[in-house]
């Protein structure tokens, strides 16, 4: 089995030590070979997928960046479209659930558990901003102003939180000129006093291996995840993550999460953000169609030590190995826990 993992150092770079260790691990079986490709440009990609010599292709990325490489520009639809010319099967979701989910205010829509929300466009604002000002004299406060089509929290923080109405123009501004690429910002009333849950989802066809961690505030206060609180050492940031001990909540966040699944058509892997109320009702903030493997994309396990973090790289590998027919070697099974291989396979 052959696989070529397309890495970028770019923005928020997957070429690092945890994505290096993972495929040592995967490496180290007979009969399976991983590659990594490094900022290929299209033509690269296109002259290796002429040659039809990988199994499977692990996109680690599905944005385009700028030339400085320190801000998402677009998604890479091109990639996804040339790997569906060439017939080349790929770990992770097809072109259109990807483009569903890089869409904020499409994802809330379709979700049918998003915040109430407004799409401003660039064009609009432009032309109309006194009568958007109108508009939103009626929109409920707090709210938060995020770029609609931008990953890992971009231009999300303490500053993007609307709680007085003369403030809407400035933030609004602030967002669209920060972020030249950006055609639409998403308002959207802003929770607080609430948890924040993170679920990943691994796996196909009603057979899928859920995880549910807790987002565990260090102070009072509900933080933000910000962008840069992203790019923070995990010891670092204003939140650590925990298990929900709560066997209600997990069984609701599953249903949840394999209902959104199915309804967005993803594929393999995926991670679901919530927020759940005081009086229990959860709603979507964010949905991730191709998260990366760290320690929190399958924390109940990773915590526990039943799964290791260099283990996340052949785990996906095989579930997409599954969904395509390949023949998996039995053998490598025993790699894993009972539950996690009775669960997906």
């Amino acid at each position: 089995m052959r696989l070529l993992i397309l890495a970028t150092t770019k923005f928020a770079p997957t070429y690092n030590s945890k994505l290096v260790s993972q495929v040592k691990y995967f490496n180290s079986f007979a009969n399976r070979k991983a590659d990594i490709l490094v900022d290929a440009s299209l033509l690269e990609i296109e002259n290796i997928l002429n040659k039809s010599t990988y199994d499977l292709i692990y996109p680690t990325t599905v944005f385009e960046y700028n030339n400085e490489g320190t801000s998402i520009t677009s998604f890479n639809s091109y990639l996804y479209k040339l790997l569906d010319y060439y017939k080349q099967e790929y770990i992770g979701s097809s072109l259109f659930s990807h483009l569903l989910l890089n869409d904020k205010a499409l994802t809330n829509f379709k979700s049918g558990m998003g915040l109430p929300n407004k799409v401003i466009t660039r064009h609009a604002w432009q032309n109309n901003k006194e009568m958007i000002l109108e508009q939103l004299e009626s929109f409920q406060l707090p709210a938060i102003i995020k770029p609609n089509t931008l990953a890992a929290s971009l231009g999300i923080d303490e500053s993007s939180i609307v709680r007085d109405r003369k403030d809407f123009a400035q933030i609004i501004d602030n967002c669209l000129k920060k972020f030249d690429c950006l055609s639409e910002v998403l308002v959207e009333y802003y929770l607080e006093n609430c948890i924040e849950y993170t679920v990943s989802v691994t796996g196909n066809s009603g057979r899928y291996l859920f995880n549910v961690s807790k987002l565990l505030p260090k102070t009072k206060l509900h933080p933000i995840h910000s962008f840069q609180s992203k790019n923070t050492l995990a010891e670092q940031r204003e939140f650590t993550y925990t298990i929900e001990e709560n066997n209600i909540i997990q069984y609701k966040l599953q249903r949840l999460s394999e209902k959104m699944f199915e309804k967005m058509n993803l594929r393999d892997i995926a991670r679901f953000d919530y927020l759940q109320t005081s009086n229990g009702d959860f709603y979507l903030i964010d949905a991730n169609s191709l998260p990366s493997l760290s320690n929190n994309y399958i924390f109940e396990y990773t915590r526990t030590g039943k799964i290791r973090l260099e283990q996340l790289l052949m785990l996906i590998s095989l579930v997409a190995e599954k969904r395509i027919g390949m023949n998996i070697p039995f053998e490598l099974f025993n790699e894993y826990p009972v539950e996690v291989v009775r669960a997906l396979f």
